[in-house]
């Protein structure tokens, strides 16, 4: 029987253990393999289209990418990762998409969301970074190529029968500095 006195008992409980080089090489495989399906899943696209087929008067025919109809209402927003659109009215499917107001045009887009041919009211889209207190920024109808998937160089802003994009503007402000 070994007897071990209190500080030598102390001593061993507190001795390190030591990683075999076999467990250091399956965790940087582990962390490797993460980094590559972060960047595959989310390193490509923006958004996807909801799985559901939700799909309802679609129209026939070639998209030209002009717009005859489509409509949107926005207020002011409060900081976060989500923009909730008041209406809007939807001609074809496509996407709405959030963008940084950059002197009135498009900027760099923060989120987009597909839907179906229709009305809508209080939808949420979903950001991928969050809007900044102070900051300008648009809510912009894009086409779909019918993929469902968005791609801001194929899914292009729709036009009107003027040549203008429909775009609303908004504001983000704190409750605070709202006034509430």
């Amino acid at each position: 029987m070994n007897i071990t006195t209190p500080g030598e008992h102390f001593n061993s409980l507190v001795e390190p253990q030591k990683m075999s080089n076999k467990n250091i090489v399956l965790v940087a495989l582990g962390i490797i393999c993460l980094v590559l399906v972060g960047y595959l899943f989310w390193g490509q696209k923006i958004a996807l289209a909801p799985t559901e087929d939700t799909e309802k008067n679609q129209t026939t025919g070639e998209n030209n990418n002009v717009d005859n109809s489509n409509q949107i209402v926005i207020s002011n927003q409060i900081p976060g990762e989500v923009a909730l659109v008041t209406e809007v009215v939807m001609a074809e499917s496509g996407w709405v998409a959030i963008h940084d107001n950059n002197n009135n045009q498009p900027g760099n887009i923060l989120g987009a969301y597909y839907l179906p041919t229709g009305s809508y009211q209080g939808q949420i889209i979903p950001l991928l970074r969050a809007m900044v207190d102070g900051n300008s920024y648009m809510v912009v109808i894009h086409q779909d190529n019918g993929d469902k998937v968005f791609d801001y160089k194929i899914d292009t802003p729709t036009i009107d029968q003027n040549g203008l994009m429909k775009t609303a503007n908004f504001e983000v402000m704190a409750l605070s500095s709202r006034g509430e």
